[in-house]
């Protein structure tokens, strides 16, 4: 009996240790449950972004930041700068650290047609002081200011700026240039006149040599001394023409023999 007696109580002393520690693990797991360390948390870093120029609009993978300075999270990031009259640019940024980039814009280049048109067929067209073209004439250039120069045999040089901010045609009307008549009469001729389109004017006596300069144009002229008056010819003036004349009065006398 004292057998079984100590058996009964040996196997109800462990029931009673395997129950107190079930009871204490079960406590111990909805009670000072111990969580493992929060490590879903990722760091974040600052940003800060400076253009040329700038005002310019500032985006960060396609999304446009009113502030050149943020607040991200580590990693890569594409970073744009846009401005009015610029070629867009983008950077990459690997964001592992506080940082400070710099985004310099170039200015857009524009290009625009400039077309030449004259009253002279063969009128040659100076661009800058390098001859570009002549006649009709039409080109493609960058935007800016251009120093144009039309020359033709015969007219006056046309000179202008053009200033190329969008398409442009030009049209220039060239103007002829004088011509100039010369007349030769003997030196000390006194009481001599000459007649342009019946203008009279007299002829300086001393110098005997007259310039006349005239529009290019079909003219009369005849001369007259010592009231003694020459027929009238016709002369054709033709734009920057020196036209140089000997008038003759008196008899020539040759001899046959």
């Amino acid at each position: 009996m004292k057998n079984t007696s100590h058996k009964v109580l040996w196997i109800s002393l462990v029931l009673m240790i395997v129950a107190a520690a079930g009871a204490f693990a079960q406590t111990g797991a909805t009670g000072r449950t111990r969580s493992r360390p929060d490590t879903s948390d990722t760091a974040t870093h600052q940003l800060t972004v400076r253009t040329n120029p700038g005002d310019a609009m500032i985006l960060v993978n396609g999304q446009e930041r009113k502030s050149n300075t943020m607040t991200l999270e580590a990693g890569n990031y594409t970073v744009e700068a846009r401005a009015p009259g610029y070629e867009s640019r983008s950077v990459e940024v690997n964001l592992n650290w506080n940082q400070t980039i710099t985004i310099n814009l170039q200015r857009e280049v524009r290009r625009h047609s400039l077309r030449v048109i004259t009253n002279v067929s063969n009128a040659v067209v100076y661009l800058d002081g390098d001859r570009a073209g002549s006649g009709e004439f039409a080109t493609t250039l960058d935007e800016g200011r251009y120093s144009l120069r039309i020359t033709a045999p015969g007219y006056q040089d046309h000179i202008t700026q053009v200033e190329l901010d969008r398409n442009r045609t030009v049209r220039v009307a060239l103007e002829p240039r004088d011509g100039t008549v010369i007349l030769d009469f003997p030196q000390r001729t006194a009481n001599v006149f000459y007649f342009i389109d019946g203008n009279r004017s007299a002829v300086n006596s001393r110098r005997g040599r007259e310039e006349i300069t005239l529009s290019p144009g079909t003219y009369s002229l005849r001369f007259e001394a010592g009231g003694i008056s020459s027929s009238e010819i016709e002369v054709d003036i033709r734009g920057g023409e020196r036209l140089r004349i000997v008038p003759t009065l008196g008899f020539e006398i040759e001899s046959e023999d």
